[in-house]
């Protein structure tokens, strides 16, 4: 499944850096994590064999060095692989269940890790504090996260809604988008009312006369100016 560029420093007997790191998930097989050069063809190295009732699904690396990997088995932690093969686990604050995937932000020096329970978590790779910082899709697959640092964007593929969501990271700049909102009665003193429809459209667009691109139906048990919803 996931693999990642090995980054500099990362030298051992069986990957150097610049070689490409692969999760290799067995199917009724084992699990192992295989190097290979991208400029020389069938030369794969095992850098690491299967150690028994794992599941890695995906990897990430930082600029300094550093390995990340997520194993779908355990969701009290999460793995830096060394260039010798060996793991060293990181205890984080929070479960996170069945590790799906995950990407580093090198911009905040931050892990994003996907969750089989379709949450998204920041995680600290010093401190294992878990965060949440997205949830409410429907399912997920595994490698389903890629992030561009620079650009601050980081993209979520949900599988079970056919999208992939694009989120602007601390520091990005937030695309700009019209919104018209429709519901069952205008803000009156007492509030919104549910169900309400949110449309979204170009940026300038006349939202009382032009096409949506996108609707979507908030879910809420709540009314009034103060309901919370979820898209």
């Amino acid at each position: 499944y996931g693999m990642t560029f090995a980054p500099i420093g990362f030298n051992g007997t069986a990957v150097t850096q610049g070689d490409i790191l692969v999760a290799d998930r067995g199917y009724s097989g084992p699990d192992e994590i295989w190097s290979f050069s991208p400029g020389t063809p069938e030369n794969e190295r095992l850098v690491m064999p299967d150690p028994g009732n794992v599941d890695y699904w995906d990897m990430a690396a930082d600029p300094d060095g550093k390995v990340y990997v997520c194993d779908g088995l355990n969701t009290n932690h999460l793995y830096e692989l060394s260039a010798d093969g060996s793991l060293t686990p990181l205890l984080l604050s929070t479960s996170i269940s069945e590790p799906l995937s995950i990407v580093y932000d090198s911009v905040l020096e931050q892990i994003y890790v996907a969750g089989g329970d379709e949450t998204v978590y920041r995680v600290d790779p010093l401190s294992g504090i878990a965060t949440l910082v997205a949830d409410g899709f429907k399912n997920f697959s595994p490698c389903c996260l890629e992030i561009a640092p620079p650009s601050r964007r980081l993209w979520v593929t949900d599988s079970g809604s056919n999208r992939v969501y694009e989120f602007c990271l601390e520091g990005g700049t937030p695309v700009a988008v019209s919104v018209g909102l429709q519901g069952t009665s205008r803000p009156v003193p007492s509030g919104w009312q549910i169900p309400l429809f949110v449309g979204f459209y170009v940026p300038g667009a006349d939202v009382l006369h032009d096409p949506a691109v996108y609707t979507c139906r908030p879910v809420t048990s709540k009314s009034a100016d103060f309901a919370v919803a979820h898209i």
